[in-house]
């Protein structure tokens, strides 16, 4: 058994939302897997940014962790879901929901596993972490409480493409498409943490404006706790 969370399956999709539904199909290979929902989305021919309103799928019960809603160059948001997976996944589909019709978005699924079984994260104040600038380079600074732990961090912008991995993380998963008005582009990377951080950070350059990025953090069994309320937050 690893000594911290580890990713079991993962999957990505782009695409154009004229409607308000799209999905991902996820696999993975082992039990009490903790699911996230990562999704990045650009609404700017609406001049409104949208957020996902439901996730289902799967047969689990979906909880909102966070979304972050910017209209700083675009009209943007990141919106994290999660729920706990007993038993593995067949190409489970996994349905998001948005709050409104809008253009572009990017979303990335995956499968985490050995953490807790009632709540995956870190304790640390603050968390998700998150920050927004309307082009260019975009830093999150987050702490983390318990020592094994495993660090997420999801990047989106308005661009076909998606940005470098930052020195010391790992590629999840990423997908970008120009299918509709604007272009979006979004990756989920990942990093181990074998001791607890006080004032790390995770920067990034992608291309385009509506860059958003949020930072989140998953413990081992033994120090998983919080998570009891989703961070809303509007960033202008």
């Amino acid at each position: 058994m690893p000594a911290g969370p580890v990713i079991d399956g993962h999957t990505a999709n782009a695409g154009y939302y004229d409607s308000t539904t799209i999905s991902l199909t996820l696999t993975t290979s082992l039990s009490n897997d903790w699911i996230f929902v990562f999704v990045y989305n650009e609404s700017q021919p609406q001049s409104v940014s949208r957020s996902v309103s439901l996730v289902a799928g799967g047969g689990l019960t979906w909880h909102q962790r966070g979304s972050i809603q910017s209209s700083l160059g675009d009209y943007c948001s990141v919106d994290i879901w999660y729920a706990f997976a007993a038993s593995p996944l067949s190409a489970a589909v996994i349905t998001v929901t948005f709050s409104g019709p809008g253009d572009d978005y990017a979303a990335v699924a995956c499968g985490i596993n050995n953490s807790g079984t009632s709540t995956p994260f870190d304790t640390a104040p603050g968390l998700p972490a998150h920050a927004a600038v309307a082009s260019g380079t975009v830093t999150v600074s987050f702490s983390t409480v318990a020592a094994n732990c495993l660090g997420l961090a999801f990047c989106g912008s308005v661009n076909n493409s998606v940005a470098a991995i930052p020195g010391g993380w790992a590629l999840v998963d990423s997908a970008h498409t120009n299918a509709g008005g604007l272009d979006a582009g979004a990756a989920l990377w990942s990093i181990a943490f074998p001791l607890p951080q006080g004032g790390a950070s995770v920067t990034a350059s992608p291309l385009g404006g509506g860059v958003l990025m949020a930072v989140d953090v998953i413990a081992p069994p033994a120090t998983a706790g919080g998570g009891s309320a989703p961070i809303i937050l509007s960033m202008m």
